[in-house]
């Protein structure tokens, strides 16, 4: 039979097991709600870091002005400071980092930083899918008339590559071979928009052949009221915009 005191020894050891485990327990909390906090925008730093190497492929001829401005570097500059504020924190408090000022910097300053670097991939990425579009895309009226003038392999080669380009696109910048594929596809589209035979009047084709440059702007001197009113019955008038022409 175990006497008063062992019995007491032993009470007094699992007490002292069960607050062990509790604090234990209370530690392992509180990383987990680090973590919780942390990963998330750990995750999209990732996808964002991985979409930039990505578009270090795209030619810096098809995405135009697209420099980070000072915001943008202001938040990296932070979001490094602030992560090293908090892994020195984490370093001297350990668990007790999380109810840190350092935590909850580190969280908004990554958040911040994270959103301005995926705004700036997605301004590449967008302007990138434009400069392609401009290159080969052929309004629907026009690409109808390929099936109506007896074309209908250009046409189904056009329309097949236009859905592989359309899927494509809708990707994001996740692969290197995902740009590539972009840019031959739209040589494709580009030579076989090259090769189609369009039937419109000469004022019609005036403009096209002006969108259709090397820059895809045309004057609203081509505009006359003839042109509209074709544009405007084959349903196309909708599908473009005016846009002031800077000369400074």
């Amino acid at each position: 039979m175990k006497t008063l005191k062992s019995q007491l020894a032993e009470l007094t050891n699992e007490m002292a097991l069960s607050k062990q485990a509790t604090e234990s327990k209370q530690i392992i909390d509180e990383y987990q709600t680090i973590h919780k906090k942390l990963q998330p925008v750990a995750t999209s730093l990732h996808a964002v870091v991985e979409a930039s190497e990505v578009l270090k492929n795209v030619p810096s001829s098809m995405t135009g002005e697209t420099t980070k401005d000072n915001s943008a570097k202001e938040n990296l500059t932070t979001a490094i400071y602030c992560l090293q504020e908090f892994a020195s924190c984490w370093e001297e408090q350990g668990h007790l980092a999380r109810q840190s000022d350092e935590f909850a910097s580190v969280e908004a300053a990554l958040t911040k930083c994270c959103n301005s670097e995926k705004e700036h991939t997605d301004q590449i990425w967008r302007e990138f899918l434009a400069a392609l579009d401009k290159r080969s895309v052929v309004e629907q009226h026009f690409l109808d008339q390929q099936k109506t003038l007896g074309f209908m392999q250009v046409y189904n080669d056009y329309c097949d590559a236009r859905r592989e380009f359309d899927d494509l696109r809708t990707a994001g910048p996740n692969r290197v071979d995902t740009v590539q594929k972009l840019q031959s596809l739209c040589n494709k589209m580009q030579q076989l928009k090259n090769g189609m035979e369009f039937k419109m009047p000469p004022e019609v084709q005036a403009l096209f052949d002006q969108l259709n440059s090397v820059s895809g702007k045309a004057s609203l001197r081509l505009l006359t009221p003839d042109v509209i009113d074709w544009l405007d019955e084959h349903n196309m008038l909708d599908t473009f915009v005016v846009q002031r022409h800077r000369a400074y």
